[in-house]
């Protein structure tokens, strides 16, 4: 038993030596051919058959992408993006994805006064092209990532770092439900220069029905704590054409209502700074409406 293990072992070593070079520029050259911002990858590419068997994974290391919009600065920079791919497929003409993961770096999405956003990079299609890669993911996972969302026209800027992002569902289906567990820290959210949250640590377990011909997303479980206080949502949002339709339920219950007097923002918190009492609560919210 053991040779046997170790005659696969070597096995898995010299195809993915054999395989390696044939696969990295395959990968580089399909993705440049979809994106207006080319796809440097400053570091190594590494090819496994072991890490992750049955899977084989492809890992790319130092990745970066530049801002489109701003000078000098990056849309995406990390240290690891890893793809895992179904084994047998690294020997056909088509690759198959099925997981990514973005680890350790920053996300920079922006907006300018016009309404052009710096990650609009995908070419246009025709929808007649053909893909030496294909994906099929069901897992998406994204740690150590720090995101910030600046838009000039809603004049609104999201600082924020990811700790630990899971997704999870059939995600090239046109109906499917997408299960996602978040673990962030919020440094600050402002809105027209008014600073609405702060140093928040955030945990979400949240699962929603995706219909893409609707752009609607429906909650089939919603729960979200901030710091210490816990939200239940339940309803939908829809994209349209002229913005977002909104259709929510808030739910928020607890003992003590100093910590919900804590999450607001400051302008309206110290107006709350002697106020005492005892007993459970409860508030609903209803938002309803197109943004």
């Amino acid at each position: 038993m053991p040779v046997v293990i170790i005659t696969l072992l070597l096995l898995s070593i010299l195809t993915a030596w054999l395989l390696e070079d044939k696969i990295k520029q395959k990968i580089v050259s399909e993705i440049n051919q979809q994106v207006t911002v080319p796809v440097q990858v400053k570091g190594a590419i590494q090819l496994s058959l072991i890490k992750h068997f049955p899977f084989g994974s492809l890992t790319f290391n130092d990745v970066i992408i530049d801002d489109r919009l701003q000078r000098n600065k990056k849309l995406l920079n990390v240290r690891e993006i890893s793809f895992l791919c179904n084994l047998y497929s690294l020997f056909t003409d088509k690759i198959e994805f099925s997981k990514i993961l973005i680890r350790n770096g920053e996300l920079n999405l922006f907006k300018d006064e016009t309404g052009k956003t710096n990650f609009d990079i995908l070419k246009p299609g025709t929808g007649n092209e053909k893909s030496n890669i294909s994906i099929q993911l069901k897992k998406a996972e994204i740690k150590d990532v720090s995101f910030v969302y600046s838009d000039k026209l809603q004049a609104t800027d999201i600082n924020l770092k990811v700790n630990d992002v899971l997704l999870k569902g059939n995600f090239n289906d046109e109906n499917f439900e997408l299960a996602s567990e978040i673990k962030t820290h919020v440094n600050r959210v402002l809105v027209s220069g008014e600073e609405f949250v702060a140093n928040r640590n955030i945990q979400s377990e949240v699962s929603l029905l995706v219909d893409k011909a609707k752009s609607k997303f429906s909650f089939t479980k919603g729960e979200i704590a901030v710091d210490e206080n816990t939200f239940s949502i339940t309803g939908f949002f829809a994209t349209l054409k002229n913005g977002t339709q909104l259709n929510f339920k808030f739910l928020n219950k607890g003992k003590d209502i100093q910590k919900l007097f804590s999450l607001f923002p400051e302008k309206y918190r110290s107006s709350f700074a002697k106020a005492d009492g005892t007993g459970e609560y409860s508030i609903v919210a209803d938002v309803e409406g197109v943004v």
